[in-house]
Parts: C-alpha cells; sequence; structure tokens
C-alpha cells in the first residue's frame, strides 16, 4: 500500500493530505501539513496561479478542486488562532546567512531551522518579505496575513536584520563568520522598454510604484486619494506589460481613483497573468489594449506623455514558449496620458557579487576565494532567473528554497537521498472513477464592485467551515490510503484493518496482508482500490523492507 505524496505542486504541497484532514475536519492538521513544505501558505492561497489545479485528476472528469482556496481556509485557520512553533531543541552548530528576505530567502531560513540550523536574514528595507511585502498588493495579501506568516517563520528561530545594505566587503564578512551564505535577492532589477523616451520624466518602473505605494504613509493611514499626487502620478496612466505586476498596478491606480489602461504586444492567451485577472479587472474599471507596444515616448509641452503605439501580430513560438509578436507596419497611433508604468519583467541585481562568478544548480562559485570557501555559497529564487531552475512565482521561489536547503544540509554531512517526485504517480488512467459522483466546484463569494473603489479590501471572501468540508471531499486523495476499506472488501479476507486512526505520516500501514490468506484472488484488492493507494511491486532489495513491514501471520493476530 503505498502512502507516498501525489502532488502537481511547485512547492511539494502534501494535497491529498492537507485536503483529507480538512475532510475529517481536522483543520490544525492540515495547517501543519502545509506549513511542512510552504511557510507562505496563507498568500500562496490567494496570489498563486495555482498549477496544482491544472495537473489535477478531477479535472478530467468533472471540474478540478479547489486547492487554492482550501489551501487559504487551511492556512487561515492558524492564523485566526495564532498558532506558533517552537525552535527545534536538538541543533546542528551551524551558523547560515541569507541575503534577502523575500520569499525563497525567508523560506530556504525556514527549511534550515525547521532541520535543527541557526539563520540570519539580512534585508536591505525596513520590512521584511520582499516582493511579498513591497510588490503584492494588499488586497490579494492583507498586511495582516504577511506579517504573521513571516512571525510564524521566525517562531521556528530564523533571526532577522533589516535596513543592512549587503556589499562587496560586507559579503566578505560574511563569508567569514558564516559556516554557509545563501544569495536570495530575487529579481528586483526592472527590464527597460529601450525605445527613445523611455527615461523621460514621468515613466516609472512598476515595482517601484508598488513599493513607494505601499510604504507611503498617506497609503498606510488609507487615505488613498492622496495618495497619487504625493507619488507624481496623474489620473490617467498606461501600464506596459502582461504579468501579475502589470495587472497590480493597473488595479491599485483604479483603487487610488485614478484611470488606468494595460498595453501588452501580445494576446490575452500569451499573458503570464491568469486569464481570470483580465475580466476582474475589467469589471473594476481597467482597459484593456492587446497586440501594441510603444515604439516611442515624447514629453508634450503640458506635461503629458505621448506614446507612440504600433499594431503587432502573433508569429511562430519563440523561446518563452509563446508566440512571438511582430509588428505591423504602418499601424501607428498615439496615445496621451500622464504617466506611464513599465512591467515588462525583471533580472536579478547581483552587482554586490565580485565579476568572475558562475551558478552552477544551487551553487555560486566566486573564483577569487578560496577552494574551501568557494563550496559554502549557495543561490536560490528568482536570483538563478534563466538557470534550469523554474522561477517567476512565490510557490517556485519556496520550491527552490526547499531545494536549496536539502543541497545545504547535504554540504553539512547529511544523507538526504535523491526523491523521485514522478514516482508511483496516481495518474488519471489510474484512478477507479466509477466510485465518485461528479460535482461541481466551489463558487468563491466576492467584495462587490462597489464596494472596492476608494479601499484595498481583500477581494476574495473566506469559505466557510462547512463549504471547506464539503468541497475538500471532492478530493480523490489519489496515491493516499484513508482507510476506505475497498480493499479488505475485494481482498478474499486476506487484508487486516488495524485499530488505528489516520494519521498524515507517511510510513503509516492502516492495514495488514495476512499471509497465509493470501493467493491470486487478493490482487483483486489492488485493482479495486479507488485511489491507486495499492501497488504489486517484487519482493527485492528496494522493497523488501516495505512489504515485511505489512505482512503479518495468523498467529500473531490478538483478538
Amino acid at each position: 500500500m503505498d502512502q507516498g505524496n501525489k502532488s502537481g505542486c511547485p512547492a511539494r504541497n502534501d494535497i491529498p493530505r492537507f485536503l483529507f484532514s480538512i475532510k475529517m475536519g481536522n483543520f490544525r492538521q492540515a495547517f501543519e501539513i502545509l506549513k511542512e513544505t510552504n511557510p507562505f501558505s496563507g498568500g500562496c492561497g490567494r496570489f498563486c496561479d495555482h498549477p496544482c489545479e491544472t495537473a489535477c485528476n478531477r479535472a478530467k472528469f468533472d471540474f478540478t478542486v479547489d486547492i487554492k482556496y482550501l489551501e487559504r481556509f487551511a492556512s487561515d485557520y492558524g492564523f485566526n488562532n495564532k498558532i506558533m512553533a517552537e525552535p527545534l531543541k536538538d541543533r546542528k552548530n551551524k551558523l547560515i546567512a541569507v541575503i534577502g528576505s523575500g520569499p525563497a530567502g525567508l523560506s530556504t531560513a525556514y527549511f534550515l531551522a525547521r532541520n535543527g540550523y541557526d539563520t540570519v536574514v539580512y534585508e536591505r528595507h525596513e520590512e521584511p518579505g520582499g516582493v511579498l511585502a513591497e510588490g503584492i498588493p494588499i488586497f490579494r495579501y492583507p498586511v495582516e496575513i504577511r506579517e504573521y506568516e513571516i512571525d510564524y517563520i521566525k517562531s521556528f528561530g530564523v533571526k532577522i536584520e533589516t535596513n543592512v545594505l549587503v556589499d562587496g566587503d560586507f559579503l566578505k564578512k560574511l563569508i567569514d563568520k558564516y559556516d554557509a551564505i545563501v544569495v536570495a535577492t530575487g529579481a528586483q532589477k526592472s527590464r527597460k522598454m529601450n525605445i527613445p523616451g523611455d527615461d523621460l520624466d514621468g515613466v516609472v518602473i512598476g515595482l517601484d510604484f508598488l513599493r513607494n505605494m505601499h510604504f507611503d504613509s498617506d497609503f498606510v493611514n488609507k487615505n488613498y486619494s492622496k495618495v497619487l499626487k504625493k507619488l507624481g502620478i496623474g489620473s490617467k496612466v498606461a501600464v506596459i506589460g502582461g504579468g501579475y505586476t502589470a495587472f497590480d498596478v493597473a488595479r491599485s491606480i483604479i483603487r487610488l481613483g485614478g484611470k488606468s489602461g494595460v498595453y501588452y504586444r501580445r494576446s490575452m492567451d500569451e499573458m503570464t497573468a491568469h486569464p481570470g485577472e483580465v475580466q476582474e479587472a475589467k469589471r473594476e474599471g481597467v482597459d484593456f489594449h492587446f497586440l501594441t507596444a510603444p515604439i516611442a515616448i515624447n514629453k508634450l509641452e503640458n506635461g503629458q506623455l505621448e506614446m507612440i503605439m504600433q499594431n503587432m501580430w502573433l508569429g511562430d513560438i519563440d523561446d518563452t514558449g509563446r508566440r512571438k509578436p511582430l509588428a505591423l507596419k504602418g499601424s501607428e497611433y498615439k496615445v496621451i496620458v500622464d504617466n506611464i508604468i513599465t512591467a515588462i519583467g525583471e533580472t536579478p541585481e547581483l552587482d554586490f557579487i565580485p565579476d568572475d562568478y558562475k551558478i552552477k544548480g544551487f551553487r555560486l562559485f566566486i573564483n577569487n576565494l578560496e577552494e574551501s570557501t568557494k563550496q559554502k555559497i549557495f543561490i536560490t529564487g528568482d536570483t538563478l532567473q534563466n538557470e534550469s531552475v523554474p522561477t517567476g512565482m512565490v510557490v517556485r521561489a519556496v520550491g527552490a528554497a526547499n531545494e536549496t536547503c536539502i543541497e545545504i544540509r547535504r554540504f553539512f554531512g547529511e544523507n538526504i537521498e535523491k526523491i523521485n517526485y514522478s514516482k508511483n504517480i496516481a495518474s488519471y488512467d489510474t484512478i477507479k472513477t466509477r466510485y465518485f459522483p461528479k460535482e461541481s466546484r466551489v463558487r468563491l463569494d466576492k467584495l462587490s464592485y462597489n464596494d472596492r473603489e476608494n479601499n484595498f479590501l481583500e477581494v476574495d471572501l473566506p469559505l466557510s467551515e462547512e463549504l471547506a468540508v464539503e468541497k475538500a471531499a471532492r478530493c480523490w486523495n489519489c496515491g493516499i490510503c484513508i482507510q476506505c476499506d475497498w480493499c479488505r472488501d475485494y481482498s478474499n479476507k486476506s487484508i487486516l484493518k488495524l485499530s488505528v486512526p489516520w494519521n498524515r505520516e507517511k510510513s503509516s500501514h492502516f492495514y495488514k496482508f495476512i499471509r497465509e490468506k493470501v493467493d491470486l484472488t487478493t490482487r483483486n484488492s489492488v485493482s479495486g482500490c479507488p485511489r491507486n493507494a495499492m501497488a504489486i511491486v517484487p519482493y527485492d532489495n528496494e522493497y523488501k523492507s516495505f512489504v515485511d513491514e505489512q505482512y503479518i501471520s495468523i498467529d500473531s493476530i490478538k483478538y
């Protein structure tokens, strides 16, 4: 019987188990399961692009399970009950410095602390969180949720030092003082449009706008009508880009009393933001202009900006996996706005690292260091952009942080076997769909569009306990045993159910095979298992101990 983790989540959340815990009404257990792999589950339950739902087997049957909303529900249980942890008493006597307190840096420190390592995070700004604090609007990720999740990380013993700028000299001091260094400075350097006029006064970087907005005193005090003027932003704003930053800027401008239009060089289908974002933003008042791109910007006498736009058409697939936008000659037109805010992507900022370095996997090798010192510098998160590790979303940064933690633990001598996450995956064709009725997804309540004006209240409203339990029950719990008893019914009395309450441990067994009764008909229990939680395996070195643990003789049974 297989108790492995089946997940389409980049952070490796144990989705079947946390959903089954909700179904049973054990909300704290669901919270704890999520926190094993994602310290920012409350955030990801709100703003994640939820690739897990794309991978959900149920999508081929009726509708995918509401994994994202249920992750938020379980995480909010921890917030509402102010659940905190205690540092491990068994410490490793190793000290690790993490540069950058964004999702990757804090997650790396968190995973290390959960494994007994002492970690100190250095942040150059006043508030920790990186893009979580500076770049994600509070209508997506409320301040109190973010602060709680950072406090939860700190409850494991993680220390955070803010207002510390790590330059080349400070880096050398860290290398001398710490047993390992993790570079997690993210991708904070915004790309330029590289067109005439893109450096004119009034052209603003998207992340800079969001950062200045979040830390403005009037914004903090909810005097939203004063913020745009204070930041030097006019009432009519063009936003260039098609990712989440572009949407966050455009939707924030609307809430601050301005008008915003998003200009994107591809079609809606090629946007990196979720398609549902377009409809939400439109209803809030954002205008959209697809297949168009600026080719020049001029400053007018009245202080406004004139964008020279050009229509585009889509050619063949490029190296991003999307169709390449190509200019449509003779299609130029003009757009007059007060400001232009660009959100066309970010690149890593590694100016404090000596020029002579290379990145290999999760390691950063600085060539002018001594050989022994070279080995102790690691790198993670969006700083790995353009390397082999997928980045660009918080959940992927968390996943990269977990992998980085494993590499650091190996560096310190821990014997950690490489996990084959694809092994024994319960795919749709292995699920016995005849056991399950067709059911719909939840229709999530949202803040009314009128109530979104002039405020940054959270848009998606929480699930009730009753609805969360009902929708968690839609999960097929693919690949894990939930004690449904079908195996026993099909086994011709060769399987014995133990008096063991269900628990989340992957090594747990809730049934035993009776050696003397196992015969060819016992195979029916495998084919009858609804969720592919059983398998027929060879009795060899790989599986011998696993099999022996689940087999008993009749003589050993106590009645």
